[in-house]
């Protein structure tokens, strides 16, 4: 820094400038989002598939003796090239919310 004689007037000399916080986050996304583009991940018509008309297979996490279940099956007849994947699960106690998601992993 240094005092323009003439008028009293500081002067600030910058060597080199770093963004902090947001600014280098934002730096990093963009450079990430420019080498992806770059790759092509961001083309949608190459990358996209169409949407099948039916699904390959379901999951259906359930009570064995809901009548969901039944009601599915029924349902499910028609389509015999769906593969039918059914997981018990408890669907009115207290812990049902946590086992459903960790049935879908095994």
């Amino acid at each position: 820094m240094r005092v323009y004689p003439q008028r009293g007037r500081y002067q600030l000399y910058v060597n080199q400038l770093h963004p902090l916080g947001q600014g280098a986050l934002e730096l990093a996304f963009q450079q990430l989002r420019s080498k992806l583009e770059a790759e092509g991940l961001f083309n949608a018509s190459t990358r996209k598939r169409p949407v099948p008309a039916y699904p390959r297979r379901i999951a259906l996490l359930t009570s064995r003796q809901g009548a969901a279940l039944q009601d599915m099956l029924k349902v499910l007849r028609r389509f015999s090239f769906i593969e039918l994947m059914i997981y018990h699960v408890a669907v009115q106690a207290t812990p049902a919310g946590s086992r459903s998601p960790q049935r879908l992993r095994t």
